[in-house]
């Protein structure tokens, strides 16, 4: 059942982005097309609608390409000194949410089914009521009926004419009727038209799409009357006459376009008054829309998730010692030639860093390189060629540089990671640092599965400590949170606290040994250490009580300062919904101008309580015309310390009469952005 949840999850992600870059590429031409048609013609207006099969077919394409990576072990672990457990969550055989999926999926492919037969069922309707077709020389071909005709029609376009053409249209409008027509069949208008009802039928539950259709009609039929009147340039009145007189009802099929009466002729009238743009205008509309276009399509492929490449894993475990300290031994599977880092601490309290590369070698080996580190300064560079399976050995000694020994077990897998094992074991106990950040995330709960996430972690895994005899181990721990009023304060320090382990391995008595010097972070401290799960120490086989120090250190980055000193200061009122003032009429006519500067009184959720004139424009219009339209406007409050709070803001109000040559206005210190009006 695993594999259809991810399968489900995975066609419920593809599907998700097409329909997301379908909805928004029809919302962006929908909001276009308008102002497109003013300025450069119906032809370049339906032009516009490439928007939508390019945006369709990028989220269709592969998506962009990421190789798998590692992650340092020691941020996987949350900077402790042993690594902590990562518990792999159980997942049931049959979640909820996957039930509801498969539902919400039959759902749809019921309601595409539907639409499907109904687009069949108008389709042949259609047709079945052309009655026969008789050819009429010229690639024509008659009908014995008359309403939806003239049109081209099928998969093979075909000029069907209605059974009365000769006596419905006059000679001109039989030319201008049939240069519509070979118009749609030259640029195969009826595949496009079928494209977007298949689309409709796929996203019969999106009402955004049904909008599109009916406006890609339309704009379909103005960009040909477009053609056709640049073609036949005097031949705006019959051209209309024909349209006049060819009202009918019937509705459009998915593979016909008709050339009248299918659509609203209140545009298509009110465009034959208009002059045609000129050629310039024309190409300039055809490139703004192969530019969207192809900005569209990309913006949609990039923002798909990135596919995880095919790598080859390497599985390394190693058994890491340090001055003589307990041993480590983390496991790691990370991508070939790719380098992955172990952070540990001394039992003298030293940072050492192993930062290695594995990558597969001639003969069948695998080499490992890489550098280590004692307190930032370089203390070996090793170099191991081992054979899958067969263990070697790393190993510093030296009085001034320390020394340690690692021993190594590497392994080749294919693709991805493997899931973590079912019970990952836990780090030998010693006495190690634990860091806390501000504020540290805390273990999410076990969540459903999801569509995969970009960059995979790698497992991390420590064996338990073997043996009849052993020390306290660490089994589940989890970091410390930074207390906010700690962070609010600067407060830093690091609490070392004397904790029992019960033989049942949850912790019993805590103590504060040493103090941080702060009881926040004593007691952050403490609250964390509660919650921390141990394998206890056994002696001849048997669990018994022992008793551990643990340093947990508390300190803040840098981000973390500013973070908090700009939670304190607070911040100012913003603009969040505003619509601009009208320029009144009366003062565009009268070429008055001015800036009206109002003093905004803001509450604590934003809405406006009471606007003053601080300096008026000069014209009590346009003063007026500004403060009526800052009381409908909201804000984002102020804060301070983190809490919206009331607050009074400058908002100045600038109007610039027609063909003026005013500077912008300079708002004063404090003041919002300036909303300037121009009559023009």
């Amino acid at each position: 059942m695993s594999a259809m949840s991810g399968i489900l999850t995975m066609l419920a992600g593809e599907a998700l982005e097409a329909v997301l870059a379908t909805s928004a590429a029809c919302l962006l031409v929908l909001l276009l097309r308008g102002p497109a048609r003013a300025l450069f013609g119906a032809r370049a207006a339906y032009a516009l609608w490439w928007l939508v099969p390019a945006a369709l077919l990028a989220v269709l394409l592969p998506a962009p390409q990421i190789a798998p990576t590692a992650i340092e072990l020691g941020r996987a672990s949350a900077a402790f000194g042993p690594l902590a457990q990562l518990a792999a969550p159980e997942s049931p055989e049959l979640p909820a949410w996957t039930r509801v999926g498969l539902a919400l999926t039959l759902v749809w492919l019921i309601g595409c089914v539907a639409a499907l037969i109904a687009l069949v069922r108008q389709q042949r309707r259609f047709r079945r009521s052309l009655g026969s077709l008789q050819p009429a020389g010229e690639g024509l071909w008659k009908a014995e009926a008359r309403e939806g005709l003239p049109a081209v029609i099928g998969l093979h376009p075909r000029i069907v004419l209605p059974a009365d053409f000769e006596r419905r249209y006059t000679p001109e409008q039989q030319t201008l009727v049939l240069a519509h027509e070979r118009v749609h069949a030259a640029r195969g208008d009826v595949y496009w038209n079928l494209g977007i009802a298949l689309l409709c039928a796929l996203q019969w539950f999106n009402p955004l799409i049904r909008m599109a259709q009916r406006a890609f009609r339309l704009d379909q039929e103005l960009a040909c009357d477009a053609r056709v009147l640049a073609l036949h340039p005097q031949s705006r009145r019959s051209y209309g006459e024909a349209l006049l007189g060819s009202s009918t009802a019937f509705p459009a099929a998915p593979l016909a376009c008709a050339a009248f009466g299918t659509h609203p002729l209140k545009e298509r009238i009110t465009m034959l008054t208009r002059p045609l743009p000129s050629l310039i205008r024309v190409s300039a509309g055809f490139a703004l829309s192969l530019a969207l276009g192809t900005g569209v399509a990309g913006l949609a492929w990039a923002q798909q998730t990135p596919r995880i490449v095919d790598a080859e894993m390497l599985d390394i475990q190693l058994q890491l010692s340090i001055d003589g300290g307990p041993t480590h031994s983390p496991r790691v599977i990370t991508p070939a030639g790719q380098e992955f880092g172990i952070r540990l601490e001394a039992p003298e309290g030293q940072e050492w860093s192993f930062d290695l590369v594995a990558e597969r070698a001639q003969q069948g080996l695998i080499d490992v390189s890489g550098r280590v580190s004692r307190e930032g300064t370089l203390a070996a560079s090793p170099q191991l060629s081992l054979r899958e399976g067969v263990p070697g050995r790393i190993a510093l000694e030296g009085p001034d540089a320390g020394r340690f020994s690692l021993l190594l077990t590497a392994k080749a897998t294919t693709g991805a990671a493997p899931p973590p094992p079912p019970a990952p074991p836990a780090p030998p106990a010693s006495p190690a640092a634990v860091s806390a950040s501000a504020p540290p995330a805390p273990p999410a709960p076990p969540t459903p599965p999801s569509p995969p996430a970009p960059r995979p972690a790698p497992i991390v895994a420590v064996e338990p400590p073997q043996g009849d005899d052993t020390a306290v181990a660490y089994r589940r721990l989890q970091p410390a949170k930074y207390p906010k009023e700690a962070i609010a304060q600067k407060i830093e320090g690091e609490t070392l606290l004397h904790v029992q382990v019960l033989s049942s391995g949850a912790p019993g008595q805590i103590s504060v040994y040493r103090s941080s010097g702060s009881e926040l972070l004593d007691q952050a401290a403490i609250d964390t250490t509660s919650n921390w799960l141990f394998h206890p120490a056994k002696r001849a086989g048997k669990a018994i009580e022992a008793w551990i120090t643990v340093p947990i250190r508390f300190a803040l980055d840098e981000e973390q300062l500013a973070a908090s000193e700009a939670e304190a200061v607070g911040t100012p009122p913003s603009y969040r919904r505003l619509s601009p003032p009208d320029y009144p009429a009366t003062a565009k006519a009268a070429g008055q101008e001015g800036t009206t500067l109002l003093e905004v009184e803001i509450d604590a959720t934003g809405n406006v309580q009471t606007v003053n004139i601080v300096a008026g424009a000069g014209s009590d219009v346009l003063d007026r015309a500004a403060s009526d339209a800052v009381e409908r406007w909201s804000f984002n409050p102020a804060t301070s310390d983190g809490l919206a709070v009331d607050s009074r803001i400058l908002v100045p109000v600038q109007f610039i009469a027609s063909n003026s040559a005013a500077e912008p206005y300079a708002a004063p210190p404090g003041a919002l952005d300036t909303i300037t009006l121009r009559a023009d």
